[in-house]
């Protein structure tokens, strides 16, 4: 079989997080599975532009290769063979005229107090509230291309695990006249990107590991309910009324009905990453079929 398995970036800041779920994939492995690994960078890359001031396509290159030297490590700790985990570095294409642009929903960096969010304001930074407080928000084209495809696709054909798309891949979009290339200023989403990468190689399963035990329906309210085992059908139900934020679950969501409904017999499942084991058996958490 062939896995998806795409860590949140948020998740990825809990100390020893990776721990279980590096043995989940290191297990897989070895029964013969073969899994592609991407990984989120909201927390890292804005932390990185606090402190570096350098546009975010720099500052998600050097998460990839931060961040997915940190999983190597930790999948070799957890039995991997040192040196057989390759790290593919991702550009990823967008379109300039794409209207995200204009509507940034990707929240990077840290929490902020109500009191911190009024000075970032004043400064011109764009800050939406949230479930926990405040967070800078980014523009997140919609990926169209990925520019290492056949590069992924021929490292998964000779790797039993691979690790690509690290923080959605790097932003590139083309002038549509010249050809000529430049890197928008943009963080992009990874569940989208890790949706276009499971296509891709073909994957059969797609698993979204994350700080939350799954998607909820009523989320932060005091009737909110985990949803189960579901069919895209009704997840579409769930979206259509507004159950999923912007730039947190509504991506994941989206990203597994679109690769649902991508193939046959494809499933995805949403679940936390401190609990691989159980998100990995389909239990305590969402799943999702055609």
């Amino acid at each position: 079989m062939k896995y998806l398995v795409a860590i949140g970036g948020n998740a990825l800041v809990e100390k020893g997080a990776l721990g279980s779920v590096s043995a989940e994939i290191v297990r897989l492995a070895s029964e013969g599975n073969a899994v592609l690994v991407t990984h989120g960078n909201g927390p890292q890359v804005g932390m990185l532009e606090l402190a570096e001031s350098r546009p975010l396509w720099v500052l998600t290159a050097q998460t990839q290769a931060e961040i997915g030297v940190q999983i190597v490590e930790s999948l070799e700790e957890a039995g991997a063979r040192r040196g057989s985990v390759p790290i593919a570095l991702t550009r990823v294409m967008v379109d300039r005229r794409d209207p995200e642009f204009d509507r940034p929903t990707k929240p990077i960096g840290r929490w902020y107090s109500t009191a911190e969010a009024k000075r970032m304001e004043a400064r011109e930074t764009i800050l939406r509230r949230l479930e926990r407080g405040y967070r800078h928000v980014v523009s997140s084209p919609v990926p169209i291309g990925i520019v290492e495809a056949k590069e992924i696709t021929s490292l998964f054909t000779t790797h039993r695990i691979v690790i690509a798309g690290g923080g959605g891949g790097i932003p590139i979009a083309s002038d549509g006249k010249s050809g000529k290339i430049d890197h928008p200023n943009a963080v992009i989403d990874k569940d989208r990107t890790s949706g276009m990468l499971a296509d891709l190689v073909g994957a059969d399963r797609l698993v979204i590991l994350t700080n939350v035990d799954g998607a909820y329906t009523g989320f932060g309210g005091r009737k909110r309910k985990r949803i189960g085992s579901v069919s895209s059908a009704e997840m579409v139900r769930h979206a259509e009324r507004g159950e999923f934020g912007e730039g947190s679950m509504k991506p994941k969501v989206e990203a597994c009905i679109g690769f649902v409904r991508g193939g046959k017999n494809r499933t995805a499942v949403i679940g936390d990453l401190e609990h691989a084991r159980r998100t990995f058996a389909m239990h305590g958490c969402t799943v999702i079929r055609g």
